[in-house]
């Protein structure tokens, strides 16, 4: 309505000054060119609206259609301060403009550029979530304990063994690295209580490799220096640490070891380098280290197959077959994209593995990492070992796989 009044108030103006234009003393074509293109100007933001749901470039959710009237029939009252900030969102050559007021920003910054989402230590070319660096509090430790039961059961009935790895956040073990002067986060010891109580409570064995990475500081870094993910380094220690674990209840089992593999080094430019993307630094000068990385001598003679389960939410299947495999047990490994690495060692070690790599936006956690959406694969490939894998920062999706007050849509 607003747009409709303010385009045909414009019109009127301007069709108004040009019928006039022969009349008006010492007028200039000037002002009609300016007066148009400026009214041109203003409306190129708003003609093409994003229909995106989710913004790649600042890793968020971006704002839905909320009408002036409610699904339920009501007036929506806050439908202009709903409506500017769903437009703020989606207008024309938004994403560009950003890019734009980063590079900008970058050449401005002497020592730490940061937005939002992502900073970049420009002297040791660290780059980090900011969010990460803040202090955490769970006081919802019933839950995580029903739903840990509920898959300890799952885990029983089904005749697995389980187990859970929580990865460590890069920021609080790299904290020095890419921004001393920030508090350090107190998440280890937040998630090194909470798995204490669950452990206590469901004798589940959950790994979290914090301490044997911290223990491990070399020249060979365990995460990332562009990337929140762990190197093949790091994944592979905390691989011989899950190992561990399972060789007490399978003494017969053999870890693959680091002479079967080819080591070689590499920066990582190519890879997936998450928070050098998101920054749109566009700088291959902040890829000044190598990093250790491992292949298989015998890489030719596995067999994968990658299928994709569900698009919404986002599920991904690899099922991987090793006739070599010193072990004969099927294992199964569901989580984020932290498994990744760790199934690479884990399909050198047994027989057959299966992973479900669910990639679930921030946002949508809560109804679709569940185990409505797993059960079925897991049964069907009626696994030795089944393996949770997730992201320290990632730990309250173990809440979520059974939710005692869960509804769909909630």
């Amino acid at each position: 309505m607003i747009i409709t009044v303010i385009s045909f108030l414009v019109l009127w103006k301007i069709v108004n000054y040009i019928s006039n234009f022969k009349t008006i003393k010492q007028a200039s074509r000037l002002d009609i060119i300016f007066l148009t293109l400026f009214f041109i100007i203003l409306f190129i933001p708003m003609s093409h609206i994003s229909k995106k749901d989710i913004s790649t470039q600042e890793n968020r959710t971006l704002t839905k259609w909320r009408g002036l009237i409610k699904p339920n029939g009501e007036i929506n009252f806050e439908f202009g301060k709903n409506f500017n900030e769903w437009y703020n969102d989606r207008f024309n050559f938004r994403e560009k403009i950003i890019s734009i007021n980063q590079k900008i920003k970058q050449g401005f910054e002497p020592y730490i550029y940061c937005t939002q989402y992502a900073c970049w230590n420009k002297r040791t070319n660290w780059m980090y979530w900011p969010s990460k660096f803040k202090q955490y509090d769970l006081d919802d430790e019933a839950t995580y304990i029903y739903s840990m039961k509920k898959l300890k059961d799952f885990s029983n009935n089904n005749k697995i063994d389980l187990y859970v790895m929580v990865v460590p956040n890069k920021c609080s073990l790299y904290y020095t690295e890419m921004n001393p002067s920030l508090t350090v986060t107190n998440e280890p010891d937040v998630a090194k209580k909470l798995i204490k109580t669950i452990k206590n409570t469901t004798n589940i064995d959950i790994i979290y490799p914090y301490d044997s990475l911290k223990n491990n500081f070399d020249e060979d870094l365990l995460y990332y220096k562009a990337d929140h993910h762990w190197t093949h380094k790091g994944s592979f220690i905390a691989y011989n640490l899950l190992l561990r674990e399972i060789i007490k209840n399978h003494p017969n089992i053999k870890p693959t070891q680091e002479n079967d593999y080819i080591i070689t080094y590499n920066n990582y430019k190519e890879g997936d380098n998450s928070q050098y993307k998101l920054l749109k630094i566009n700088n291959e000068k902040v890829f000044d280290t190598k990093y250790k990385m491992y292949s298989h001598k015998n890489s030719k003679t596995i067999k994968s197959k990658k299928v994709i389960l569900s698009k919404n939410p986002n599920i991904v299947k690899f099922h991987y077959i090793y006739k070599n495999a010193p072990n004969k047990q099927k294992v199964m490994v569901v989580g984020d994209s932290f498994g990744l690495n760790l199934t690479m060692f884990l399909s050198y070690t047994f027989k057959e593995v299966e992973e479900l790599f669910a990639s679930i936006p921030n946002g949508y956690e809560y109804e679709n990492f569940n185990m409505q959406h797993f059960e079925s694969e897991i049964k069907k490939f009626k696994p030795d070992i089944l393996i949770f894998c997730l992201h320290e920062s990632g730990i309250n999706h173990l809440n979520y796989l059974y939710r005692k007050d869960y509804k769909k849509g909630q």
